[in-house]
């Protein structure tokens, strides 16, 4: 009888804790839901030191703001980046993970030390920024496939690391081909094929 009813208080324990946590506790979430919000600022993309990505907001030589090293054989150098920020709810069985994203361009890190005002080098270093906007849309193709419950965050970071050895690896890649620009076949090669690829995400 005892044992009897410790079973039951032990039940009436996780019924009452069931009741009061069914909508409050992801432990309790049966599926998950990625969801991708608008780019951090893409509709006002200034801010401060920090340029973030949009398609109406390219940049400009007035950008370049930090001071070139001493010993370079660069004539430019843009500083590009990429985050995600994200935000978790639960609901009625439901785990849904919001998140953002921000391609940016930090302006006191980039700098222009020979290249004046010259078209093709801002062209260039434009793709640079182009190339992290098409990282942090692999990633959301890639985010929208987890679908763990219990390991959904540890995938995402797992996630974030893969994309950012893909982004240094894309923007070396794109140096070296392209001689940092002095190869103007393959430069324009570049530039047709990260903006075909942005066309295919919509962008």
């Amino acid at each position: 009888k005892m044992i009897e009813r410790l079973f039951r208080r032990g039940a009436e324990h996780l019924n009452q804790w069931m009741s009061l946590n069914y909508d409050k506790n992801p432990i309790l979430a049966r599926s998950l839901v990625i969801n991708i919000l608008p780019d951090y600022r893409i509709e006002n993309p200034d801010k401060g030191d920090t340029l973030f990505w949009s398609p109406s907001r390219p940049l400009r030589w007035s950008d370049f703001q930090g001071k070139p090293p001493i010993f370079t054989t660069y004539s430019a150098q843009v500083f590009s980046n990429f985050e995600y920020i994200g935000d978790v709810k639960f609901s009625k069985g439901v785990l849904t993970a919001n998140l953002q994203f921000k391609a940016y361009v930090l302006k006191s890190s980039s700098w222009n030390a020979r290249a004046g005002n010259s078209e093709s080098a801002l062209d260039h270093e434009q793709l640079h920024f182009d190339i992290t906007k098409t990282i942090i849309e692999k990633f959301k193709e890639k985010a929208r496939q987890i679908t763990s419950v219990e390991d959904y965050d540890s995938e995402i970071q797992l996630l974030f690391i893969d994309m950012y050895r893909l982004m240094n690896k894309l923007q070396k890649q794109y140096d070296a081909e392209t001689k940092h620009s002095i190869n103007v076949i393959d430069q324009e090669r570049w530039r047709m094929e990260v903006r075909n690829e942005l066309r295919g995400y919509g962008i």
